[in-house]
């Protein structure tokens, strides 16, 4: 029983020889198992290993309550194994185990290396790298594009009226709300303190824009931020193909700055 090969104590904490394999003894107790001959314990085990009576394993933990696997050892007669030998199996044992906490704390980094932390989006960083991929695509003639610059225009109004904590506050459920209603497809990347980018693939500026529009009146009518007045600013492009993400998006963003003039100028 696990997720994504990682196994539960919980699903293992009353196994006992006999009970289940060999390695769930080993999951359950959470500690060394010696059977010099199984068979003699354990007499089921014959139909899997009928040329192997003996088993030494230990667990692979990867936290206090989840454990990666087993490290096993059969033979065809009863184990014995010296200091020197223990040793040499627990210090294998602890390498996997550094190398798997390794492997994870790498992927945490590479993940917050592309993610805004406030908002749950992508950085800018990893809009660029989407925007190189989707250049790829459209050079195919694949897919096209749609891309779309868009800006809280009253960022630092709201700042002022509220304060930096609740603007961190609202900023972060800015980022849910829109991540909840694009689609799952979408790309949707925070590029700066209050300008932000989608590229949806497979779409034209057209279909981009009812995202926009309903993330603008929902804005005006959620319980939570329909108080702070959100000046949702955009500007929105297609990219067909032979077109460039790049100069569409700067067209983007330059439509979005007369958005902003057209409709938010006292």
């Amino acid at each position: 029983k696990s997720v994504n090969g990682v196994y539960s104590h919980s699903a293992y904490r009353n196994s006992s020889l006999g009970t289940g394999l060999f390695c769930e003894t080993v999951l359950g107790k959470n500690q060394e198992l010696l059977v010099e001959n199984f068979h003699d314990e354990w007499p089921n085990a014959k139909e899997n290993t009928q040329y192997l009576s003996s088993y030494l394993g230990l667990p692979i933990p990867i936290s206090n309550k989840s454990f990666f696997g087993t490290l096993c050892l059969f033979d065809d007669k009863p184990i014995v194994i010296d200091d020197i030998n223990r040793d040499l199996l627990y210090f294998v044992r602890d390498s996997i185990e550094k190398d798997i906490k390794l492997y994870s704390l790498n992927k945490e980094i590479s993940k917050l290396s592309v993610i805004d932390p406030e908002t749950g989006m992508y950085n800018k960083h990893k809009m660029d790298e989407i925007s190189k991929e989707y250049q790829y695509e459209i050079a195919r003639k694949i897919a096209i594009v749609a891309v779309s610059y868009f800006s809280i225009n009253n960022y630092n109004d709201i700042r002022k009226s509220y304060g930096d904590k609740e603007l961190d506050d609202i900023i972060q459920l800015f980022g849910k709300i829109i991540l909840n209603r694009a689609r799952k497809v979408d790309r949707i990347g925070r590029v700066s303190k209050n300008e932000y980018q989608i590229l949806a693939k497979g779409s034209n500026a057209e279909g981009l824009e009812v995202l926009l529009l309903d993330l603008k009146k929902y804005f005006s009518t959620h319980l939570e931020m329909s108080e702070y007045g959100i000046e949702l600013a955009y500007g929105i492009e297609t990219v067909n193909h032979e077109e460039s993400i790049i100069k569409k998006t700067s067209i983007a963003k330059r439509k979005m700055i007369d958005y902003s003039k057209e409709n938010f100028t006292k």
